[in-house]
């Protein structure tokens, strides 16, 4: 079983007796001796044993991917047949509100219950959500469905935050560069395999039937997290310390602590701001280079296509790379260096092919290089930010910021701006290059403090 003891301030990192404990003083060390005097622990894994519950809860998400590519395609389905295509920006209006409700009561699990358990009821409160929609929708309550196009938005994020929240927990940082990889590919493979069986079974079922695949989904997720959670068992040390009680349920407080969280805060908003951009020139160009809709849908599914194979690859053979040979900041500054010459030359050359282009790299670097290295800056944190403060910026400002975007744009349209491609690629290289300065502070804590790869 592998032990990790965590705390709320600086830590420091050691190994003792084939266990990684991260300990701030002597009390903590006492609390450990404790432990193993009691034998409460008996199997202690050899070097590398963070592989296995990574796997698992890898595995874990690939299921709750899965389920995902299931709700995902039938809420929009099922909210365009009974709203129409114009109750998206009502909704979308809500997500932001809706979200701080969830994360403020997914706070109180995480205080209450603790990580594992914490995690497990998170899944099945997800299930009785989906579900009581889904009944919702049979009874014919119409609201039921926007209901669901808000839960879907919501529970997916908490889920996967909450699994990198895990991975950063059972790993260094050098161990951190052999799995993050691995846990996107297989976590995508997941997402693939959903959208197949959508592809499928969605008429042979029917829509509302098909959302009925969520439970058994999520139970077979349910009890492999639990299966992870058991052979990595996270401890919150401060629960055993005196210590001041934090004066925020969110962790505001994480972040004037570990200044570290406001440059990750600064980098995910830098970057959705661009991305969002990115994707809306790829959708004017889109029209303007096909006039029928029926080429624009087939150029649509030959990009995705496409996009799907990048994305496998960058996860299964050149996130593995770069994170073993390069520095984490490196990676990011690859990463963005790329990206601001795409949208460049989407804004300098125009057309469809530049902006998918730029888009493809976007999305394929996203949940790839970005994320993978992304999340080895959380690792030396407390609980408090690994858990709570992240699932703030990665949830909270992550899914705000894509809102953010569209509605700024949205009041340029009604004050009388015109926003071209053009003028949306040259918004784009603006954010491109904020998100290039985001990697400053993230460059002077990597020369104060390297991250040794082993």
């Amino acid at each position: 079983m592998y032990i990790l003891v965590h705390e709320d301030f600086t830590t420091t990192k050691q190994r003792c007796t084939q266990l990684e404990i991260r300990i701030r003083d002597l009390s903590y060390f006492v609390l450990f001796l404790e432990m193993a005097n009691k034998n409460r622990y008996n199997d202690l894994p050899n070097e590398g044993g963070f592989m296995r519950p990574a796997i698992l809860m890898a595995i874990a998400g690939a299921f709750i991917m899965f389920g995902y590519e299931i709700v995902r395609s039938a809420s929009n389905t099922l909210s365009n047949r009974d709203f129409g295509v114009g109750y998206q920006p009502v909704v979308m209006s809500l997500i932001p509100f809706f979200l701080f409700v969830v994360l403020y009561f997914y706070n109180r699990i995480l205080d209450r219950f603790g990580a594992h358990r914490g995690f497990l009821l998170s899944i099945i409160l997800s299930m009785v959500a989906l579900f009581g929609c889904w009944i919702g929708i049979n009874l014919g309550y119409r609201f039921c469905s926007g209901l669901l196009y808000l839960c879907r938005e919501v529970y997916i994020v908490i889920i996967v935050e909450h699994i990198w929240s895990f991975i950063n927990s059972i790993s260094s940082e050098s161990e951190a560069k052999v799995i993050n990889g691995r846990v996107l590919l297989i976590a995508t493979i997941g997402a693939v395999i959903g959208g197949v069986f959508v592809h499928q079974y969605a008429k042979a079922w029917g829509t509302q039937n098909l959302l009925i695949a969520i439970l058994p989904v999520c139970a077979v997720a349910l009890l492999l997290s639990h299966q992870a959670y058991s052979r990595a068992l996270i401890i919150d040390a401060s629960k055993f310390m005196r210590k001041k009680k934090s004066s925020s349920i969110l962790s505001f407080d994480e972040f004037r602590e570990n200044r570290i969280l406001v440059s990750i805060l600064f980098l995910v908003v830098a970057s959705q701001f661009y991305g969002t951009l990115v994707t809306l020139v790829f959708q004017n160009s889109l029209v303007a280079g096909f006039s029928d809709p029926d080429a624009q849908t087939a150029f649509s599914g030959l990009f995705f296509a496409l996009l799907n194979g990048v994305s496998l690859f960058l996860q299964g053979v050149l996130t593995p790379l770069f994170l073993r040979h390069f520095q984490i900041f490196t990676i990011q500054l690859v990463v963005v260096i790329v990206n601001l010459a795409t949208i460049i030359a989407a804004f300098w050359f125009g057309g469809i092919y530049t902006a998918a282009v730029s888009l493809l790299f976007f999305k394929a670097f996203d949940y790839s290089l970005f994320r993978s290295s992304k999340e080895i800056y959380y690792i030396p944190l407390s609980f408090e930010s690994r858990y709570k403060a992240k699932a703030l910026i990665d949830v909270f400002a992550y899914r705000c910021s894509k809102g953010g975007a569209t509605a700024c744009l949205s009041v340029a349209q009604l004050a009388g701006l015109a926003l071209s491609s053009a003028s949306l690629s040259a918004l784009g290289v603006f954010f491109g290059v904020m998100w290039l300065l985001s990697l400053v502070p993230l460059y002077q804590k990597e020369e104060r403090e390297p991250i040794v790869v082993s």
